[in-house]
């Protein structure tokens, strides 16, 4: 896991910054994926409304947590855009950006997928316990 920047957001349901302190970490394969999919300042519009509303989309049934963010993406609308895997764990206040994929490359996550990351999933918060 990498620390991503802090992103000096304001809160999407209040527009103030004054009660976010939300570490981001990510994954070298959100990382790699996610410098071909969007621009920085996409990137950047994304994460925030993540950080914003980190409980909007819903959790993914099965995964131990995992959500699926839509994002449109440049020239796209949300339905034939970006999707970012995330876990969200509320006690550290922490959201991990774990993988992130083009809708019109995967229509969803393989059962393979699934599993490798629940297993991500239960090793974070196994990593978060023990903090």
């Amino acid at each position: 896991m990498h620390d991503a920047i802090d992103q000096g957001s304001t809160c999407a349901k209040c527009g103030t910054a004054a009660h976010l302190s939300v570490r981001i970490l990510t994954t070298r394969t959100y990382e790699r994926a996610i410098r071909k999919l969007l621009s920085e300042a996409d990137r950047r519009a994304m994460e925030a409304a993540i950080v914003g509303d980190p409980g909007a989309p819903p959790v993914i049934r099965g995964t131990g947590g995992l959500r699926k963010a839509r994002w449109a993406g440049s020239g796209r609308g949300k339905r034939g855009g970006i999707r970012t895997i995330y876990f969200r764990h509320g006690r550290s206040n922490s959201i991990y950006l774990l993988t992130a994929y083009a809708k019109a490359d995967r229509e969803d996550l393989s059962p393979a997928d699934m599993k490798a990351l629940s297993r991500l999933v239960a090793a974070i918060k196994k990593e978060e316990r023990n903090r």
